[in-house]
Order: C-alpha cells, then structure tokens, then sequence
C-alpha cells in the first residue's frame, strides 16, 4: 500500500497549521489517523511546513508507542482538527489573559458550568443550532 490519501491529507493539514499562528519555525504537525490500515501518516520532524509533499509524509504503525505531543485534538478531518486546535489556542490564550488581570479569580461554580454546558447539550437543550419543528 501506498497510502496516497492519507499522506494528501496528511500534507495539506500540516501545509495548513503557520496560517493559523500554531506553529513556530518547525514545531508542531498533524496526523491523520488510517484506523483500518492501523497505521497514521504524521509530518517529518524539522521539515518545513512549505516544502512539504504528500511523499515527504512519514507512516507509522500503531503498533510503536507514540509520546511527548502536546494536546490532542480530533474530528472526522485533518482540516477539522486544525480548527479545533486553534479554538482549543484562542480559549487557552483568553484564560491566560484573564488569569494575567486577576491572578486569584476562583473557577466557575458547578452549577454555572452546567447550565452553559446544558443549554447547548443534552436533552433540554435550548440554545444553537438544533433541529427545527
């Protein structure tokens, strides 16, 4: 096997990641998991982000143990996690800065946390985009 589409995907995810602030120089990547092959392409470490080709994708079996990456993040795309990551950046910067204006601001109460939480979600959710009658 070749593994052409996910080493495409692969590349244009990580071609992807400095327009969104998420990277610097070379440090970071995607991967992009191929679960019935058991294996998942991931960006060469030290490669940079503009000279990548899908060939230059390195695949890895799952079999080895993979350690020391930063937060993970996953949704049906590369394209998608690589959103997800930087949503995941913006809500960790925007705690950052509040932390940084009150360094002993106490978390949200439970009961805060769910009704923000529950509103969306849930059964008797009553916010966003749900279905329509």
């Amino acid at each position: 096997m070749n593994y052409q589409t996910i080493r495409e995907e692969c590349c244009e995810a990580n071609r992807s990641l400095p327009k969104t602030g998420l990277v610097d120089l070379t440090f970071g990547n995607v991967s992009v998991l191929d679960a019935a092959a058991g294996v998942f392409a991931i960006k060469p470490s030290g490669v940079g982000y503009a000279q990548l080709r899908p060939e230059d994708m390195v695949i890895v079996d799952l079999e080895g143990q993979v350690k020391g990456h930063g937060p993970f993040v996953w949704h049906v795309s590369a394209a998608k996690a690589v959103e997800y990551a930087l949503a995941l950046e913006v809500v960790a910067d925007m705690a950052l800065k509040t932390l940084a204006l009150e360094p002993n601001l106490s978390g949200l109460s439970g009961a805060l946390l769910d009704k923000h939480f529950l509103r969306k979600h849930g059964q008797n959710a009553y916010y966003g985009q749900g279905s329509r009658q």
